[in-house]
């Protein structure tokens, strides 16, 4: 189901850079973190329910092997990266 949500998400939102990461422990569950230019001028909210609600009418019930997803835009992402951090 990873990269079935992987491509889903890519075509639903075209530019989206998605990293869902390894499968830690097994887990079936999917987590990761998407990072959209779309999301600008959204808050956390928004932007949660803009890809639950997309990720809910493509795959029902099957939601529920999808774990945490974290939003960011291109500018927050970056402003979280250590390297971009001041000295």
């Amino acid at each position: 189901m990873r990269e079935q949500v992987e491509n889903f998400l890519r075509e639903r939102f075209p530019g989206m850079e998605v990293d869902l990461g390894p499968v830690e422990h097994g887990s079936p569950r999917i987590s990761g973190v998407l990072i959209w230019n779309g999301f600008a001028n959204m808050d956390v909210a928004e932007q949660q329910a803009c890809v639950w609600d997309a990720l809910r009418e493509r795959f029902g019930v099957e939601t529920v092997n999808i774990s945490t997803l974290l939003t960011f835009t291109p500018d927050e992402a970056e402003a979280l990266r250590p390297e971009s951090w001041p000295a």
